[in-house]
């Protein structure tokens, strides 16, 4: 967020968003590939009952749809997914009582649920999110 911050100082709000999506991928990148060293050399989480993963798969489609809200590009949602499924897909040991591979199948279903919710309320406001539209009518 701090990033979003610093460009939304710059002129050109296309190239501030363009940054702003390299870095919150990049950012994602490097805190999954810790997530996934870190749980190679000594198992973070074990054991994780099958309702705490579904929150956590609930929490990535939430997710999906908060990126869009903060103004990513649709290149940057689906990498920050496949960065997400590749750290479960790639685990050493399953989180949960799930297992592998249904946690990583989870998440992908979660963030294609956050990017169907997405389309659909953004064909209902013509091509916006809600909260696009308000900040519309404000300035009309």
């Amino acid at each position: 967020l701090a990033s979003r911050e610093g460009v939304s100082q710059l002129a050109d709000q296309n190239r501030a968003k363009e940054l702003f999506s390299q870095c919150w991928v990049a950012t994602y990148a490097f805190v999954d590939g810790g997530l996934w060293l870190v749980n190679r050399h000594s198992q973070l989480i074990i054991g994780l009952s099958t309702e705490g993963m579904v929150g956590i798969i609930v929490l990535a489609a939430l997710q999906a749809v908060y990126m869009r809200v903060l103004g990513l590009h649709a290149w940057a949602r689906l990498a920050s997914a496949a960065c997400s499924v590749a750290l479960f897909a790639g685990l050493p040991a399953p989180w949960s009582e799930l297992g592998q591979p249904h946690e990583a199948l989870g998440l992908l279903g979660a963030h294609l649920a956050g990017e169907i919710f997405i389309q659909a309320t953004t064909r209902c406001g013509r091509g916006r999110m809600p909260t696009e539209l308000k900040a519309t009518e404000k300035a009309t």
